[in-house]
């Protein structure tokens, strides 16, 4: 039979036992979100590789002064090819991509140029060109949310690449899949990067 002592030492006990599985749920509740955000940085960047069909497409090459700019010049070169040539029809499976000639990230005076696959060539101006681009094989992986964090997606490509022994044939290209055009959140644009490759 227990005495008063030992009865209280043991309720003491059991209070302290109750109180520590309490905080034993809370850390697990902790570590389990804490392990979804760390697999969720893992699982960030994804990278696949895959072929891109051979593809005729129009073009048009500009300096812009900051990123930014890139949705202010691209939606008038559609509807300048297509006055210059109204028979012309996008490729399906649509397929729209941006080069950066410089070969490097910059913030200022970024020489870039837009390409969009369509059915076939067409007539030419300054602004406009068209030209044939094979079969690429490329290293693609995805970035969600605004373009000025896209050089984490770059970084991550570019070192995976370095570190697979794959060799680099050709400049990245940033396909632009959900943006300002269809989503109100900037968190949910959605850009791919293609890094051609050998």
């Amino acid at each position: 039979m227990l005495k008063i002592g030992e009865f209280s030492k043991m309720s003491h006990l059991t209070v302290k036992a109750q109180s520590l599985s309490v905080q034993r749920d809370e850390i697990d509740v902790r570590l389990s979100i804490i392990n979804h955000i760390l697999e969720d940085e893992e699982m960030k960047y994804q990278i696949t590789e895959k072929n891109i069909p051979a593809a005729t497409v129009y073009y048009s090459e500009t300096v812009l002064k900051q990123y930014q700019d890139i949705m202010k010049w691209i939606p008038p070169l559609g509807e300048k090819c297509m006055q210059l040539n109204p028979n012309i029809k996008c490729s399906e499976p649509a397929y729209e991509f941006c080069e950066y000639l410089d070969g490097e990230y910059k913030e200022k005076d970024i020489r870039i140029r837009h390409n969009e696959a369509v059915t076939k060539r067409g007539t030419e101006s300054e602004l406009i060109r068209f030209r044939d681009i094979p079969e690429t094989k490329v290293l693609s992986v995805y970035h969600r949310g605004a373009y000025d964090t896209i050089g984490e997606a770059y970084a991550y490509i570019m070192k995976y690449a370095e570190e697979n022994g794959y060799n680099v044939s050709g400049l990245a290209r940033e396909c632009y899949i959900d943006g300002i055009w269809n989503k109100e959140s900037v968190e949910d644009w959605l850009t791919e990067i293609q890094l051609p490759i050998e």
